[in-house]
């Protein structure tokens, strides 16, 4: 019998796109600027750079700028991992493995919309005076009016996206290992795996009830089955003399492996309009 318990911090992999990691290098955090030959021309000792605003404009209601933020907190995802299992020997140089696999990952990194549309109705109409008219309020949900639900008009609906350490991934697994040592010239091994991976990074319309989103990992495959085997032809059946040194020594060898399809969304382009998005938001799982 064995068994183990891990815990594991890994930070996540920086680059420039907010969905897969918080290093902001676009307005209006950086602004990059080129001062070789001619466009070098007005610079001087006094000025040696050109004026710059990093990147920062005016917000109007109708303006629809792409602005970025950075998370509240930055966090270390983390990952738990345990198992547990049992070897026993079987007659004809057989043995056999059964175990459980279990995995808990949390603080991994999300990226939900702060600006993402209202839904509005009658009884609840969202951004009253938007035009400068008191009256004036959005009561219906479309693709179309999805810029006019916005918490902060100005913005796009995709805009003010924020870097969040909040998703969550769960892994079990049975898995089962069958082997025959080497004998009678054969030795192979099969392994069987029955496992559910799930979390919620991988959001889908609405970006700020991760719940929703909880669902199996793109990865996820219930059924897994590997098997390998090795041959050994047995130097009897070629005979003596040149023929049998020829084929003497040969095995033949092989891997197959069964396993079930990754799960399949179905989802709608168009679906993610009264939100104001048509895509998933999503993150490399963990």
């Amino acid at each position: 019998m064995r068994g183990g318990y891990g815990w594991f911090y890994q930070a996540p992999a920086w680059s420039a796109n907010a969905a897969s990691a918080p290093l902001f290098t676009a307005a209006p955090f950086a602004q990059g600027f080129t001062n070789t030959d001619s466009s070098n021309g007005q610079s001087d000792l006094e000025k040696p750079f050109p004026t710059t605003t990093l990147g920062f404009v005016a917000r109007t209601p109708t303006s629809q700028l792409s602005d970025r933020i950075a998370g509240p907190e930055y966090k270390i995802p983390r990952l738990q991992q345990w198992n547990l299992s049992i070897q026993t020997t079987l007659p004809r140089a057989f043995t056999l493995d059964v175990g459980y696999v279990g995995s808990y990952g949390d603080r991994l990194l999300v990226g939900l919309g702060l600006n993402q549309p209202l839904l509005a109705s009658p009884t609840n109409p969202v951004n009253c005076g938007y035009t400068g008219v008191a009256a004036d309020c959005i009561t219906t949900n479309t693709a179309v009016n999805a810029a006019l639900r916005v918490p902060f008009l100005g913005e796009t609906p995709s805009a003010l996206t924020d870097s969040e350490f909040t998703g969550e991934s769960w892994y079990h697994g049975l898995q089962a290992t069958l082997r025959k040592q080497l004998s009678h010239s054969l030795s192979f091994q099969s392994a069987y795996t029955l496992s559910k991976a799930m979390n919620n990074n991988s959001i889908y319309n609405d970006l700020n009830y991760l719940p929703r989103n909880w669902a199996r990992a793109t990865f996820d495959r219930t059924h897994r089955i590997v098997t390998n085997f090795d041959y050994q032809f047995p130097s009897s059946v070629h005979g003596k003399g040149a023929a049998g040194k020829l084929l003497n020594g040969w095995s033949t060898a092989g891997i197959v492996i069964v396993q079930s399809g990754l799960p399949l969304t179905l989802t709608d382009p168009a679906g993610g309009g009264v939100y104001g998005e048509a895509s998933p938001y999503a993150c490399p799982p963990k």
